[in-house]
Formats: structure tokens, C-alpha cells, sequence
């Protein structure tokens, strides 16, 4: 009991100034206290109990004995058979690196031939110089020669988060007006010569890793001018900008603006023609299955504009697991014609041009796959064509050809195969083109002239004594294409068929030995009228690298 009073005393005690501060004493002063007496607590002395437990006595009188019964199990473990791994992978040796390719030869008839390419550069910066010249001189027809010589550079440049691409370039191509009666007529070359000064550059921007929004895009700009003796030229500017956001890491919507414009002048003939167009399409790849929807609008003409719309649908489905895969579309679009393209495919046209540019339209559908090491493609297609360049001989002057536009509906079948080892050390390809030129007034009197009917271009190459000696063998054949006679009478110039042999050995690990043999069957064909080609010709020489 003295403990509980003692133990009431002390916590009443430690309660006081608690109280005293939640119930203040509205009588007493607030600015000062007086302490009249100290108060010390104190607690009497009491008695500790202490206790003093014993443990019980130890019974040693009985024994217990534990039997334990374990019953007999066989377990059963799954594991996995321990795979045997090499101590270390093989290596692959890496493929040497070469800086320098070149090819020199010589043939005939008097051609020389150099073509040189040098890489350098590293991650951040990469970098191509190129040098190419080739020509020929038959003396047997008077000034049929030519001589063609093109140098550039180009390189690129990664950024952080974008690279930059960019190149300039000079191109020199020289022909002569050979296409004339030497029986009767001997020509100065200075007044048969032609030659095409080509200066161009581009610059690209674009992204070289995919951006986090899945995004890609570039930004271009090309330029040239060509010009020829005969005070004809022409100034070249192409700009396009491109953006495809991915959806789903598959499905690209590309959305692309170009503005393509040229400045035509000769003496007499000029004109500025543009295309202005935009083109989006969206591409959904499913299971199976490709589709593309799009098209291109814009405005187009030479020194006027007219708008133009056109669609693009395509489709793609797989039958037999891409051995067979099953293709269709609609199409079109605007193809600009210029003093550069239309000298590039005929550079015997006259320099006083009249410019137009060539609308068409496309139905395809056909069937590609892969089979084995084959890989095959078969189309057919009806292209309504508006405009399409032909040339005709000038009534004038033989020698040059005019160009004349007409509109044709086109049906072409297309079909080309390829295949890589079918055979042992054996690569095959060939393809096929059949083109059909109906006049949409006048089929029977105005016909594609000089548009051949029929392409046919086929190789083999065979690799022998471990691939260090490749035999190879090449077939064209050029099929019948129109023209007017000097009577005005519509004629065909006959087909070729031009047969080659080649062989290449590798003497070094630097060096290529390599034999070219064309026309070994020696025709005399006129892609143009009144222009044989050179018939049997040789070209030798060696290809180094390092």
C-alpha cells in the first residue's frame, strides 16, 4: 500500500503544471509571478522483492524410446541434358576494305576506257571522288565517234541528330552528226561535232536513324545547266521535302511536296516549265497483304500552268508464302521533258526544241515470288499516254532528228527472272519487254517512231577455279521500231541481235584480268536512222583495287 501511495503522490505531482497551464486563474496577473516557496518532492524508501525460483528434480526412473517408420520413395528429378558449349566462337574474317577500285583498258575500235572511284573518311564523315572516261574513233565511216567523260565527288556528313549529303559534278558528252550519205557527201568535223557541258550539284538533308516519333524525313535540292555548241541551254532546280511517320513501326504515311522547274533558251526556241506537285500515299501491311493509297496533284506546264490529279492505289497479296504474291495498281503521274532529258536518250535532236511534258496513266497487275534461288516477275499494263516524245528525222537536215509529242494508249508486258546459284557457280538473268503503240485518231499512219517494240536482255556468268576465273555471256536483242523514209513513207528499222563474250581472271588479290568481246555476229544496227552502230567490237584491260 506504501508503494500505490507513493506512486499517486509522484503523478499527481507531474499533473500540476499541466493543470495549472490548461486552467489559467483569471484573478492572477499576467505581466509577473511571485514564487513564495520551493516545493521538492521526495518518496519514501520501500522494500525490493526478490524472488528465488528452483528448478524441479530431474526424473530418472523411465526412459521414453521415439521409433521412427520412413517409408521408401523414389523420387523422380526433370532436368534438362547439360549442353556442351566451345570454349570460343570462330570468328568470321572480316571481308577486306578497299579504298580504290579501278578499271583500265583499252579496245576497239581506238577506245580507250578508265573508270576510278576512291572512298575515304570515317564514322562521321564519308566522302567518294569518281573519274570516268570513255570513247571510240571507226575511221572506216567518217566522224562516227564519240567521247564521254564525267568526273564528280560526293559525301556525307552525320550529325547528332541529322546528316548531309552533297556532290558536285561536271559531265562532258561528245558526239558527232554522222548519220549522213558518206558516198556522196565528205563533211569538216568542226561543222558535224556536238557537245554537251553538264555542270550539277545536290545537297540532301535527312535523318540517318529512325527519330523517337518514328519519324523520317529529308529535304533536297538539285541543280545543273547543260548547254551545247550550237548556243542552246538549259538551268535545272529540283527541290523536294519528305516526311513518313510510322505507325506501328509498319505502316508508313509519307507525305512529299516537289517543285521541279527548268529554264529553256536556244536561239530561237525558250520557255520555263514547272511541276509543282503533292504527293501522299499511306502503305498498310497486314498478314499477308499490302495496300497503298495515295496520289499526286499539282500544276504543270511550259509557260503556263495546268492542274492535274492522279491516284495511287496499290495492292499487294501474298498466295504461296512469297513464291507467289499477286500485284495490281492504278497510277499515274507527270513526266517533265527537257533539253537534258530528251538530248540524254537522242543526242542527236535538234537544239531548237519545243518542250512538252508527258501525262500517263497505269493499270498493272502481275505476279512475283521467290522459288528456290529464283526470283521472278511477270506484269502486263495499259498506260493512256498523253504526249509522248517521238523523233522523226528532220526534213532539212537529215543528220538531226525532231521531236514530235502524240498520244498513244501503251500496253506493255514485262518479265524478268534472276537467279543466283540454281546452278553450282552459276548466275542467271534476263528480262523482257514488249511495248505496243496505238495512236488514239490515227493507229495506221501515226506511229512510236523510233520507240523499239521489243527489249530483250539476257546474262550468264559462270564461276570457275574457285571463282578466281567468271566466264560470262550476254544477249540484247532490239526489236523493229518505226521511221519515215526520205519519201515520206513509213518504214521499220530492222531488229538486232548482239551477242557477247566475256571472260575476267584474278591474278592477285589486287588485280583482275578481263576480256570483253561485243557483237561477235557483227551487225550493222540503226538505233537511229541513218546511225549504224559500231559493229565488232574489243575492250581489255585490268581492274585493280586497293
Amino acid at each position: 500500500m506504501k508503494q500505490l501511495r507513493s506512486v499517486y503522490l509522484f503523478l499527481a505531482c507531474l499533473a500540476v503544471p499541466f493543470l495549472a497551464i490548461a486552467q489559467p486563474d483569471p484573478n492572477l496577473p499576467s505581466e509577473e509571478v511571485e514564487v513564495l516557496k520551493t516545493f521538492k518532492a521526495s518518496l519514501d524508501n520501500t522494500d525490493k522483492l526478490r524472488p528465488s525460483p528452483t528448478l524441479p528434480a530431474i526424473n530418472t526412473n523411465t526412459v521414453k524410446v521415439l521409433n521412427y517408420s520412413i517409408p521408401t520413395r523414389l523420387l523422380t528429378l526433370e532436368y534438362e541434358p547439360p549442353v556442351i558449349r566451345p570454349l570460343a566462337y570462330p570468328r568470321e574474317k572480316p571481308q577486306k576494305v578497299y579504298s580504290f577500285f579501278g578499271k583500265f583498258g583499252y579496245g576497239t575500235p581506238n577506245s580507250p576506257y578508265l573508270d576510278a572511284q576512291y572512298f575515304g573518311g570515317d564514322k562521321q564523315f564519308k566522302y567518294g571522288v569518281f573519274a570516268k572516261h570513255h570513247s571510240a574513233n571507226r575511221t572506216a565511216l567518217e566522224h562516227q565517234r564519240f567521247s564521254l567523260t564525267d568526273l564528280g565527288i560526293d559525301g556525307t556528313a552525320y550529325l547528332d541528330n541529322f546528316a548531309v549529303n552533297g556532290g558536285l559534278g561536271y559531265t562532258m558528252d561528245q558526239v558527232h552528226f554522222y548519220g549522213y550519205d558518206h558516198a556522196t557527201d565528205t563533211l569538216v568535223r568542226d561543222s558535224v561535232r556536238q557537245q554537251f557541258n553538264d555542270f550539277h550539284a545536290h545537297i540532301k538533308l535527312f535523318n540517318p536513324e529512325q527519330t523517337r516519333g518514328d519519324l523520317n524525313y529529308n529535304a533536297g535540292l538539285d541543280f545543273y545547266n547543260r548547254s551545247d555548241r550550237y548556243d542552246a541551254g538549259e538551268t535545272g532546280i529540283k527541290a523536294t521535302v519528305g516526311i513518313t511517320k510510322w505507325f506501328d513501326r509498319q505502316h508508313p504515311l509519307t507525305v512529299e511536296l516537289v517543285e521541279d522547274y527548268s529554264s529553256y533558251k536556244a536561239t530561237v526556241a525558250r520557255g520555263n516549265n514547272n511541276i509543282l506537285a503533292l504527293k501522299p500515299a499511306f502503305t498498310y501491311i497486314g498478314s499477308g497483304f499490302e495496300f497503298t493509297v495515295g496520289g499526286a496533284a499539282g500544276l504543270e506546264g511550259v509557260d503556263s500552268s495546268q492542274g492535274f490529279v492522279f491516284p495511287r492505289i496499290e495492292a499487294a497479296f501474298n498466295l504461296v508464302e512469297d513464291k507467289a504474291i499477286l500485284i495490281a495498281g492504278w497510277t499515274g503521274d507527270v513526266e517533265r521533258n527537257s533539253f537534258r532529258s530528251l538530248t540524254d536518250y537522242n543526242p542527236f535532236i535538234e537544239s531548237e526544241l519545243m518542250l512538252r511534258n508527258t501525262r500517263y496513266q497505269k493499270f498493272y497487275g502481275g505476279v512475283k515470288g521467290t522459288v528456290s534461288n529464283l526470283n521472278y516477275e511477270f506484269t502486263a499494263a495499259y498506260k493512256p499516254t498523253t504526249n509522248l516524245a517521238t523523233y522523226l528525222n528532220d526534213t532539212a537536215d537529215a543528220k538531226r532528228f525532231n521531236v514530235v509529242y502524240n498520244d498513244f494508249n501503251v500496253v506493255t508486258i514485262h518479265g524478268g527472272i534472276g537467279a543466283q546459284d540454281l546452278v553450282p557457280n552459276l548466275d542467271l538473268t534476263a528480262s523482257l519487254d514488249i511495248n505496243t503503240f496505238n495512236h488514239t485518231t490515227s493507229p495506221d499512219s501515226i506511229k512510236a517512231w523510233h520507240l523499239p517494240t521489243v527489249l530483250v536482255n539476257a546474262g550468264a556468268v559462270y564461276g570457275l577455279m574457285d571463282d578466281k576465273l567468271k566466264v560470262k555471256a550476254n544477249v540484247f536483242v532490239n526489236g523493229i521500231s518505226p521511221y519515215i523514209d526520205d519519201n515520206g513513207l513509213i518504214q521499220n528499222l530492222p531488229g538486232l541481235f548482239d551477242l557477247g563474250l566475256g571472260a575476267e581472271f584474278q591474278a592477285t588479290d589486287n588485280i583482275n584480268i578481263f576480256l570483253d568481246l561485243n557483237n561477235l555476229t557483227n551487225q550493222q544496227y540503226q538505233r537511229w536512222n541513218g546511225y549504224p552502230n559500231f559493229g565488232f567490237n574489243v575492250l581489255g584491260g585490268l581492274k585493280v583495287k586497293f
